[in-house]
């Protein structure tokens, strides 16, 4: 008979190896840099007055960029749940009158998040298989509040799954939430007075 560990155990492996192939299925990655823990309250009192300004920066897909830029602000609207007001908009024209302002650059190298968020010019062209690297920022008066970056290794085009997981994920790099848990986990074993044993193990997210 296996014990209750051993049972444990295997069922970690399969919710691991769950989530691997769920990774996979995506196929997406991002990697946050430094995130003010205040930038979800800015963001929300931005677009409590008005749209919050994304400057799209590069064309991933060649003769899609409109569509681009329509599927970047859907799906960072998607990722906006903590708010009921997600009020985005693709011009960078508003962006000398909006105190506040998302710069999304892709295929433009790894640009400094500081210099990303002056505007200055960025972004490249269609690469092979239709990877993508984004590099994105959250920006105030011309001053970095958190920044991500994340990649696919390949993609169709804009309508592709995983180009839609990259902009949620980063999305949700920009505006964390106050408090974050870590993942962790955890195993124990413990034996009673009576004889009996007894093995517990827990993943946290």
């Amino acid at each position: 008979m296996r014990s209750s560990a051993s049972v444990a155990f295997q069922r970690l492996g399969s919710i691991i190896a769950m989530g691997l192939v769920l990774a996979g299925c995506t196929g997406a990655t991002t990697s946050p840099g430094y995130r003010n823990p205040a930038s979800r309250g800015f963001a929300q009192d931005a677009m409590a007055r008005g749209p919050l300004p994304v400057v799209v920066q590069g064309t991933p897909y060649a003769q899609a960029e409109m569509r681009t830029t329509q599927v970047v602000l859907d799906n960072m609207r998607r990722a906006l749940t903590w708010t009921a007001t997600p009020q985005l908009i693709a011009d960078p024209a508003l962006r000398p009158t909006a105190p506040f302002y998302v710069v999304m650059t892709f295929n433009g190298g790894a640009p400094d998040a500081n210099v990303q968020c002056t505007i200055s010019p960025g972004g490249g062209g269609p690469q092979e298989q239709g990877a993508v690297q984004l590099a994105a920022s959250f920006c105030g008066g011309g001053s970095l509040i958190s920044t991500t970056s994340g990649w696919i290794d390949r993609s169709t085009g804009p309508d592709d799954p995983s180009f839609a997981r990259l902009i949620t994920q980063a999305t949700s790099d920009l505006f964390p939430s106050t408090w974050q848990p870590q993942p962790g986990v955890g195993f124990g074993v413990g034996i009673g007075s009576g004889g009996w044993s007894g093995g517990g193990i827990g993943v946290g997210f």
